[in-house]
C-alpha cells in the first residue's frame, strides 16, 4: 500500500521541476527578445536622438554677432540663435588658451531661460588690453578653436554735456527683443549702442557718443542727427531712421528673418575689424563644454585645449547632467545688470542718466528719477575734489515735499563759460557740465502754459523747439499735485550748441513730452507737437497721457 504523503511529495517535486523548466524557458525567451529585438530598437532610438541633436547643432550657431556699448573698461557682445532658443553666455580671459571666466546674459539674473537673442557685457576691464572670448550656445563653444578677441580703447570717450535720450517701444515684440542704435552716417565706422526692452516692451538709451571702430576716440552726436534704430527678436526685426528728437520711436516688427542680414547693423561690415573673425562664427564641430569654471567671480581654472579640438566621447545622459549642473552652479546674484533698464518701465532710465535742462549762462537744472521715493540733493563745485556746495530738490521749496520719484535741482549763481562738477545723492557718480557764454536779452518773453490729461502720480514735463533738423535746449518742470498744469518760458531757449538764442519763429514746432509715475507703479508717457505760431498767451497745450 503506497504512502499518500510520499505520493504527494513526489507530485509536488515533479510540478516544481516542471515550473522551473517552464520559468527558465520564459526567461530565455525574454532575454532572447531583449537581445535580438529590443537592443537594436534601443540602439536605433539612441542613435536617432543623437542624430537629431547633431542636426540641430547647426541651429545653435550664433548669428549676427555684434560688439557695442564700448567703453574704456567694458564692452557688450550681442548675438542671436534665430532658429532655436538657447541659453547663451560668454567664457573669456586675457589668454587665448585660457578662456574660462563666465559672463552670463544680463537678463538671466531674473530669468535663466532659453532665448533667441543674447546680450552679455564684460565689465571691470583694463583699458588698452586685449580680451579673448567664446560664445557658449546650448552645449557648444563657438568658435571651436581660435577665440574672438577685442582690445579695449586706450583713449577716453569725449563726452557731451547734454543727454541725447533715445527711447520708444517695440510693437508686438517680445522681452527677448534687442535694440541697436547708431548714427546713420557712422554705420561702418562706429560701434553701436545696444540695449534690451523692459517687461512692457519699452527701451531707452543715452546716445550722446559712440566709440570709433579704430578706437582713436569717440564721436559725439546731437539730438538732430539721424539714427539707425533696429529692433531684433531673433525671428523678426524692425528699423527706423529718425533723429532722437522724434522719440518715442515705435518699432513695428515687419522684416523677416532672411532679410535681417540686409540691414546695415547686421552686415559683415558692422562687426568690428578688431574681432579675430569678421563674420558670424561657424564651428568645425560640436564641442561639448567641459571643465568650465562656472562662478563668474572665481579665478579661471586650467582649460585643456585638447578638449577644444578633440572632444571626448560623452553619452547623451552625461551631456544632460553637465547641462543642468551648469544651470545650477552659475551664481546669478553675482551678475551686475546696471545697463538693464528697470522692469518698472521706461521712466526708470532717468535714474541712470540725468537730464540737463533750463540752461542759462549762470544756471542749469538736473532732472532725474528714482524707483523709490527718495530725497533729492546735488553736491557741486569747480572740481571733482571740491564739490562742497549743496542744493536741494526744488520740490522742497515749491511743494513743501522732500521725497519723491522725480527730482529737479537747479544750480544758480554760476560763472559763465565754466565747467562744474556735480553729483546726485541718489546716483553716486560725478558728472560735468559747462555753462554757456553770456548772451544779450532774449528775443522775447514767450510764456507757454499747458495741462496733462489722464495724469496721475508725479509727472515730469519737458519742452523744446525744432526747426527742421535744428533743435533748441529744453525747459522742464515737475508737477506732483493736481491740477496738472504747468508753465514754461520758450524765449530763453538756446540753440542745441548753446551759442545763441533759438529765436523762435512762427514755423517752428514746439514739442512737449511728459512722463508720469504713480504709487501703484503705473507708468505713462505723452507727447504733443504744435506750430509755435499757433501758441499765444491764451493757448493751453494739452498732453494726453497714455
Amino acid at each position: 500500500m503506497s504512502n499518500p504523503l510520499g505520493v504527494a511529495i513526489q507530485n509536488l517535486v515533479r510540478r516544481l521541476s516542471e515550473w522551473k523548466r517552464t520559468t527558465k524557458s520564459i526567461v530565455i525567451v525574454v532575454l532572447f527578445f531583449i537581445i535580438v529585438i529590443a537592443t537594436p530598437l534601443i540602439v536605433y532610438f539612441v542613435l536617432r536622438i543623437n542624430s537629431d541633436l547633431r542636426s540641430r547643432a547647426t541651429l545653435e550657431e550664433p548669428q549676427r554677432v555684434i560688439v557695442g556699448n564700448v567703453a574704456l573698461d567694458s564692452f557688450t557682445v550681442a548675438w542671436t540663435t534665430p532658429s532655436e532658443k538657447q541659453i547663451g553666455y560668454l567664457v573669456w580671459g586675457t589668454d587665448q588658451s585660457n578662456v574660462n571666466t563666465v559672463a552670463i546674459d544680463a537678463r538671466d539674473r531674473a530669468d535663466n531661460s532659453s532665448r533667441f537673442t543674447h546680450i552679455v557685457t564684460l565689465r571691470n576691464l583694463q583699458p588698452d588690453t586685449t580680451y579673448y572670448y567664446k560664445i557658449v550656445s546650448g552645449a557648444s563653444r563657438f568658435p571651436a578653436e581660435t577665440p574672438f578677441s577685442f582690445k579695449t580703447p586706450a583713449v577716453p570717450a569725449q563726452g557731451t554735456p547734454n543727454v541725447v535720450s533715445v527711447f520708444g517701444e517695440v510693437v508686438s515684440g517680445t522681452t527677448d527683443s534687442l535694440v541697436y542704435i547708431i548714427p546713420a552716417n557712422g554705420t561702418t565706422s562706429l560701434f553701436p549702442l545696444i540695449t534690451v526692452v523692459t517687461d512692457d516692451l519699452t527701451w531707452f538709451h543715452n546716445a550722446a557718443s559712440f566709440y570709433k571702430k579704430d578706437l582713436s576716440g569717440s564721436q559725439t552726436v546731437t539730438v538732430s542727427e539721424v539714427m539707425h534704430i533696429v529692433a531684433d527678436t531673433g525671428e523678426k526685426a524692425a528699423r527706423k531712421d529718425v533723429p532722437s528728437s522724434q522719440s518715442p520711436v515705435s518699432l513695428s516688427l515687419d522684416i523677416a528673418t532672411n532679410d535681417i542680414d540686409d540691414l546695415p547693423l547686421f552686415a559683415n561690415t558692422a562687426i568690428t575689424p578688431t574681432i579675430t573673425q569678421t563674420t558670424a562664427p561657424t564651428p568645425t564641430s560640436t564641442t561639448p563644454v567641459v571643465n568650465v569654471t562656472l562662478r563668474p567671480s572665481a579665478t579661471p581654472g586650467d582649460d585643456d585645449e585638447d578638449d577644444e579640438t578633440t572632444p571626448p566621447k560623452k553619452n547623451l545622459l552625461s551631456s544632460i547632467i553637465d547641462f543642468f549642473k551648469l544651470k545650477q552652479e552659475v551664481n546669478l546674484d553675482d551678475i551686475a545688470i546696471e545697463d538693464l533698464v528697470s522692469k518698472d518701465g521706461l521712466i526708470a532710465a532717468l535714474r541712470l542718466q540725468g537730464i540737463v535742462t533750463n540752461v542759462t549762462e549762470n544756471s542749469f537744472s538736473i532732472v532725474w528719477n528714482t524707483i523709490q521715493k527718495e530725497e533729492g540733493k546735488v553736491s557741486f563745485g569747480e572740481s571733482m575734489q571740491a564739490m562742497t556746495q549743496t542744493r536741494d530738490d526744488e520740490r522742497k521749496e515749491t511743494f513743501d515735499a522732500s521725497w519723491g520719484y522725480f527730482h529737479q535741482v537747479t544750480l544758480r549763481n554760476l560763472t559763465p563759460e565754466k565747467s562744474y562738477f556735480y553729483k546726485r545723492n541718489t546716483h553716486g557718480l560725478s558728472e560735468q557740465f559747462a555753462t554757456p557764454k553770456t548772451l544779450g536779452s532774449p528775443p522775447q518773453f514767450s510764456n507757454i502754459s499747458g495741462e496733462l490729461s489722464n495724469a496721475k502720480g508725479e509727472c515730469f514735463i519737458r519742452g523744446y523747439l525744432k526747426r527742421g533738423n535744428d533743435l533748441s535746449t529744453s525747459q522742464s518742470v515737475i508737477v506732483i499735485k493736481s491740477p496738472y498744469t504747468w508753465n514754461m518760458n520758450a524765449g530763453t531757449m538756446r540753440k542745441a550748441d548753446m551759442s545763441a538764442y533759438f529765436s523762435p519763429v512762427a514755423s517752428d514746432i514746439a514739442v512737449f513730452e511728459a512722463r508720469c509715475l504713480s504709487d501703484d507703479r503705473t507708468f505713462s508717457i505723452g507727447k504733443t507737437e504744435k506750430p509755435f505760431g499757433e501758441i499765444t498767451d491764451e493757448t493751453t497745450i494739452t498732453i494726453q497721457m497714455q
